[in-house]
């Protein structure tokens, strides 16, 4: 018997934090976190990377429990490594890593997909969220592996189905449109019930981002950083300590203080930090063979899956539109329900 019945893979900005607060909130429902087990496989994969260590094996021991619905679940799956371009090569090879460590836990994975040029414009907001300091250009130019390297659902799809997974797909779009319909398919689909609370959860907990103030973040967190080349020059004896202390305060500092910053204070921090000018910060772009990729590599592999068919030429649209509307480029996802 499967500890779960589904496994919950991503795709990260796909509303996972929606999700998983509506689980988590169900006492029906067992969730749980795969995110130490995503934090292990991106430490493996970063060894690997610079040092050549192989990867280890994960000894998972999840226990059946009798519960009616089973979810183990982690955006971090298959998102990975927003400010790490080294790492955008090896994205692949973490997808067969994950895939096997995972494999035998669950019958079947959920990945949900959303519009992909919406999901660039999120992903690098989620950079910034995290410490980065790239604008959208240098993002998707500096970074280019890495957001291909996310998007490429051919790639998440073999490597779960070699390992004997069902793949069930859902349009993230379906959720935030028609929400019943997403709920009744899901049951359908993952054998899982809906949650008894569907009310949307607090502001913190849907994790929303302000597109408006990404500039003056990225701002902030460079000067952060710029700090931490300084401490690590300085070789002080209390050096360990204080980086720790600016890591995560670049990873949280801008985030939470600009999430509840007035406008007083906003435009006391602008004064303050030579940020870029936020339509142009946004702004960027690609090229043929950048939307040809993802026609390839992320559209034609949802053509097998009915429920998300109805959104396709919505997608295309979409990806066909970067190369010729600048207002398409710099969009600001829809908030979430």
């Amino acid at each position: 018997m499967y500890p779960f019945d589904v496994i919950h893979i991503g795709l990260g900005k796909c509303m996972s934090t929606y999700l998983q607060t509506l689980w988590a909130r169900d006492p029906a429902i067992h969730d749980v976190s795969g995110r130490q087990l995503v934090q292990g496989v991106n430490q493996a994969i970063g060894a690997h990377a610079h040092k050549g260590a192989e990867l280890p094996a994960f000894n998972l021991n999840f226990e059946s429990v009798n519960a009616s619905s089973r979810i183990l679940t982690s955006e971090g799956f298959t998102f990975s490594f927003l400010n790490k371009a080294d790492l955008g090569v090896l994205i692949p090879v973490k997808h067969l890593y994950v895939a096997r460590t995972l494999s035998g836990l669950a019958p079947r994975v959920l990945l949900i997909v959303r519009d992909p040029v919406s999901w660039i414009a999120s992903a690098h907001a989620q950079s910034i969220n995290q410490g980065g300091h790239r604008s959208r250009q240098a993002f998707v130019s500096e970074c280019r592996d890495v957001v291909l390297n996310n998007l490429h659902l051919g790639n998440i799809m073999q490597a779960y189905t070699q390992q004997g997974f069902e793949v069930v797909v859902m349009p993230m779009e379906l959720l935030t449109e028609q929400p019943d319909v997403f709920w009744s398919e899901l049951e359908q689909r993952c054998e899982i019930s809906t949650p008894a609370d569907l009310r949307p959860p607090s502001r913190t907990g849907q994790n929303r981002t302000h597109h408006d103030r990404l500039a003056l973040a990225a701002g902030i967190n460079r000067l952060q950083a710029r700090l931490a080349d300084g401490v690590r020059r300085g070789a002080s004896a209390d050096a360990s300590i204080i980086l720790q202390a600016l890591s995560q305060t670049q990873s949280w500092g801008a985030r939470r203080g600009l999430a509840g910053a007035d406008e007083e204070t906003l435009s006391d921090l602008r004064a303050l930090v030579n940020c870029a000018d936020a339509d142009e910060f946004l702004d960027y772009t690609v090229d043929a063979e950048f939307v040809d990729y993802l026609k390839r590599q992320f559209l034609a592999p949802l053509r097998d899956h009915d429920v998300v068919m109805p959104m396709l030429e919505r997608y295309e649209r979409s990806l066909d539109a970067l190369l010729t509307s600048p207002d398409q480029r710099t969009q600001t996802p829809p908030q979430h329900r």
